[in-house]
């Protein structure tokens, strides 16, 4: 079982879409607008779920195979995290979110006033692939969940040496 991230950095389909990425893009200062985390064993994909800021929260997408997603394609960069053997761990996490809602008042308070007011039983998506891997052990951060936009999610994973 291996733990992978996908980054979003494509525009997105409809003028909407690419307002809103270009603004996270922005205001975030990277590249990156979008992540989603799941558990994969070979080329298929046994958990995988999201959480966006369009949809109403964590789902459960089944199993699909790599080679057919659009992961591969240029809008995503798709990466392996070096889960230290915590892949079951990771996926009871994320298999127990799911149908938690999406965190409006965290993306808000964390993201544009930098504080550390969220909800707690409610997730947007970079807050719930570092929860995921902070409570496992896996990422050793100071930082709370819900302080981890996708593009510090990335530089957090690179700088500690958890990226594949």
């Amino acid at each position: 079982m291996k733990i992978k991230i996908a980054f979003f950095k494509g525009k997105g389909d409809n003028p909407f879409y690419w307002l809103l990425n270009t603004a996270i893009r922005i205001w975030t200062l990277g590249k990156y607008s979008h992540c989603e985390i799941y558990v994969s064993e070979e080329d298929k994909a046994g958990l995988f779920t999201t959480t966006t800021y369009i949809a109403s929260g964590i789902k459960y997408r089944g199993v699909v195979k790599l080679k057919n997603k659009v992961y591969l394609s240029k809008d995503w960069d798709l990466m392996t995290v070096k889960d230290g053997g915590k892949a079951k761990e990771i996926k009871a996490f994320l298999d127990s979110k799911v149908g938690s809602k999406y965190d409006w008042l965290g993306i808000f308070f964390s993201q544009f006033f930098r504080t550390e007011i969220h909800s707690p039983d409610r997730w947007f998506c970079s807050e719930y692939c570092a929860a995921a891997l902070k409570r496992s052990g896996v990422l050793n951060t100071t930082k709370p969940a819900q302080s981890v936009h996708p593009n510090r999610m990335k530089k957090i994973l690179k700088n500690a040496g958890l990226l594949s």
